[in-house]
């Protein structure tokens, strides 16, 4: 996985990818979707900040995380209000756009991934985003 990560990080140097432009698109498609959800759901995501990074970090890497996932959900769920944990949603912008280089369809990308991570929030596991589409 470590190799995987140098290897798409000289790939992305080499496609140009991760320029200020492809963050700001990626952060206009993700608030689009967070701005059309329902007032319940969107008030209880009112506190979990929708960050974008590069790709995943080393140290995610090394814990066996996927260095190519297009997102991660960090932290208590909903259910979990009680615990003082930071809760956040993460867009990695490179490996959307290695995978997903043309704009509508990496809109279309950017919103099932920003929606999946929000079903994590929600406490749906994997199987259960799989069966909503969202997989």
């Amino acid at each position: 996985f470590l190799r995987v990560r140098a290897l798409d990080a000289e790939h992305d140097r080499d496609a140009g990818l991760g320029k200020p432009e492809h963050f700001d698109f990626i952060d206009r498609v993700a608030r689009d979707v967070l701005d059309a959800l329902p007032s319940p759901f969107a008030a209880r995501l009112a506190h979990v900040p929708v960050l974008i990074e590069r790709r995943p970090s080393r140290a995610l890497v090394e814990d066996g995380f996927d260095p190519r996932s297009f997102g991660l959900f960090e932290g208590p769920t909903d259910a979990m209000r009680d615990v003082p944990a930071p809760t956040r949603i993460v867009l990695f912008a490179c490996n959307l756009l290695a995978e997903f280089p043309d704009p509508d369809t990496l809109a279309h990308q950017v919103e099932l991934t920003v929606l999946h991570e929000i079903g994590h929030f929600f406490g749906l596991d994997e199987a259960e985003l799989e069966d909503l589409g969202l997989g």
